[in-house]
């Protein structure tokens, strides 16, 4: 009975904490937050730093240098994803922690789920 009170207890919790959805403009405002992040996939590029050390990038709003907001993908774990080429043009969202690279807010994705198409 103590396990099903204490379950029923977590559920709540985690059902009634607020989940953060924000334009890829506001993302900067956010950094450390665990968040979903929306906006137009601006470019995408893929890069390869020898040795099998490939990162693939989803700009949202606006173009590398200029872009809001990044989604960062590990070569590993691109397989989960598809070809980051698949995304330009569409509206899509991202859920995950936001933080600062090279002042840029972005976000690293392993899972493919935490990446939706909108539009």
């Amino acid at each position: 009975m103590k396990k099903l009170a204490f379950y029923t207890l977590l559920l709540l919790l985690l059902t009634s904490c607020e989940h953060l959805v924000i334009n890829a403009s506001e993302a900067a405002q956010h950094v450390g937050k665990y968040a979903t992040v929306k906006g137009k996939v601006a470019s995408v590029k893929s890069l390869n730093l020898g040795r099998s050390n490939e990162i693939h990038l989803i700009n949202l709003t606006r173009p590398h240098p200029n872009q809001d907001f990044t989604i960062a993908i590990n070569g590993r774990y691109i397989n989960r994803f598809g070809p980051v080429t698949n995304y330009e043009g569409k509206t899509i969202q991202a859920t995950g922690k936001i933080y600062l690279y090279k002042g840029k807010p972005q976000m690293k994705l392993k899972v493919a789920k935490k990446l939706r198409v909108i539009q």
